[in-house]
């Protein structure tokens, strides 16, 4: 099987052996991978979304209630330039 050739956020990496040793808590992991997926999409919130596979309704709640646990979430930028 062959591993594809990604660049590994930091954060993800520490998120995984976090799961492993099981010294996390869930929630913490799951506002971990959200934010490192909206940071490694420069806060694009949709190609975050696409990229976990989640509906967008989805990713906002998620983001919403990760907020709600003193997580700084960065708030969506309006009037891009779309690049499709």
């Amino acid at each position: 099987m062959a591993i594809p050739q990604r660049q590994f956020d930091p954060t993800l990496v520490f998120v995984a052996k976090a799961i492993l040793q099981n010294k996390l808590p869930m929630q913490d992991i799951v506002a971990l991978i959200l934010l490192s997926a909206l940071d490694m999409y420069g806060g694009n919130r949709t190609r975050a979304a696409k990229e976990l596979k989640i509906p967008l309704r989805t990713f906002r709640e998620h983001l919403h209630v990760v907020a709600g646990l003193g997580y700084p979430v960065p708030k969506p930028q309006l009037g891009g330039k779309r690049r499709d």
